[in-house]
């Protein structure tokens, strides 16, 4: 049951990926050049903006996103390499030992969270099998 749900949500997946690769294709003309196809900017609106905004706004708003991007970006880069930097000085304050023991919690926190999910799901699975029973054992109607 659990591989058909996949197969079909990797195949939604897959038409998807296709789907919008073909529609960001460049248009042929009859004269056997190509034509680049320009599509209104597509964005993501800000919380609530979409039923209050009109398309002129929207699309100004999708420009501006548009613009605003590459700056974001390599700010998001410099703010990664900054964490990174930040966090090698930290560790090379601690001695082996105590980063020893900080993997150790960390491995025991990740162990206890897998078993906290696992936990989690094993009540679903036990509540549709005794569905599944009941019904089987219903006589038929």
């Amino acid at each position: 049951m659990r591989s058909n749900c996949a197969r079909f949500h990797f195949g939604a997946c897959f038409l998807v990926v296709v789907a919008t690769c073909y529609t960001n294709l460049p248009a042929a003309t009859g004269d056997g050049s190509v034509q680049e196809t320009t599509k209104p900017a597509r964005g993501r609106l800000p919380a609530y903006f979409s039923q209050v905004v009109s398309e002129e706004q929207r699309q100004k708003i999708y420009q501006i996103q548009e613009d605003y991007r590459p700056k974001l970006e390599s700010l998001e880069l410099q703010r990664r390499a900054l964490l990174k930097e930040r966090n090698e000085k930290i560790a090379a304050l601690l001695t082996a030992e105590q980063k020893k023991q900080i993997k150790d919690a960390a491995t025991k926190a990740k162990r206890k969270r897998a078993q906290a999910e696992e936990e989690h799901k094993r009540p679903e699975r036990e509540a549709a099998t005794d569905v599944d029973k009941d019904i089987a054992t219903r006589p038929a109607e």
